[in-house]
């Protein structure tokens, strides 16, 4: 009848381990923008960086983000975020012909 209940991480577990999220997006001018759905809403995000550091070889963006969302009739309040730091992950080229 009832089943073994779900173990839970101890506090602050999550924040030791931190998380790894990739999402992909299309540059356009200065600006990333891409898409994805959780739960049946469909967010759709921008990420503008305002300036770019090397840490550990890599390249570490620092802008804002901003996520919106829609939902059958139902529209997802935006929220923005600034400083965030991002890692440049892959860069495709796509060439004129």
């Amino acid at each position: 009848m009832f089943g073994q209940a779900p173990k839970r991480a101890k506090p602050g577990a999550a924040a030791k381990l931190g998380r790894l999220h990739s999402i992909a997006a299309m540059m356009r001018e200065r600006t990333f923008a891409g898409s994805f759905d959780v739960a049946g809403v469909n967010y759709h995000f921008t990420y503008t960086p305002a300036k770019g550091v090397v840490a550990g070889n890599k390249l570490q963006l620092i802008g804002g983000l901003r996520v919106s969302g829609e939902r059958t009739n139902v529209r997802v309040a935006p929220n923005e975020l600034h400083d965030v730091r991002r890692w440049l992950q892959a860069i495709c080229r796509q060439e004129k012909r």
